[in-house]
């Protein structure tokens, strides 16, 4: 029980550790990295906005200059309604998305592998410098890799337990999912 308890501290710490490293990799200077408010970053503040300021507009599909569906826009439009209208609170929603990635990653090789392999997974996810970029900029093609990190976790998960509600949360990351991105 010792030894057992030793390597439940120990994956939680690298977990953790992991985690920071992700944290800290994506929220410094978000505001100012990369440099000034990107055109598309804008036009998606101004969509959320959008959302903010109109209640009868409640798109599932942003047609004409954005042409996405509008999943990500609704996080930027909650958090422009915590945080103010800003850069910083577009980038967030990506910065966020990006974190949970790497947890799912770490779930998704645990539920796959071991311990070791899923720290290793989630840390070079973290450090990986295309989803670094993506986690820290406000567009929604981060959500491309979530949901699939996700609906992959959950699945896994639901073959392992033969519980309904597993699959049925595998269904729902993967509907969803279709929400995030257009490919």
């Amino acid at each position: 029980a010792t030894a057992r308890g030793f390597l439940a501290r120990w994956e939680v710490a690298g977990l953790c550790l992991v985690l920071l490293i992700g944290v800290a990799l994506r929220v410094f200077q978000l505001d100012s990295v990369p440099a000034g408010t990107w055109f598309d970053e804008a036009q998606n503040g101004l969509e959320a906005l959008r959302m903010l300021r109109d209640p009868s507009y409640r798109p599932v599909y942003i047609p004409e200059l954005t042409q996405l569906p509008a999943l990500f826009f609704y996080g930027i439009a909650l958090s422009f309604h915590f945080f103010g209208v800003s850069t910083w609170a577009v980038r967030l929603v990506a910065t966020l998305i990006g974190i949970l990635t790497i947890l799912f990653t770490y779930l998704l090789a645990k539920e796959l592998f071991d311990r070791r392999v899923a720290l290793v997974s989630a840390f070079l996810l973290a450090v990986l410098p295309w989803h670094l970029n993506f986690s820290r900029f406000g567009m929604n093609g981060i959500l491309t890799p979530y949901f699939a990190v996700l609906s992959m976790y959950l699945l896994a998960r639901a073959l392992r337990t033969r519980q309904w509600l597993d699959y049925v949360l595998a269904g729902l990351a993967v509907g969803l999912g279709m929400h995030g991105y257009l490919a």
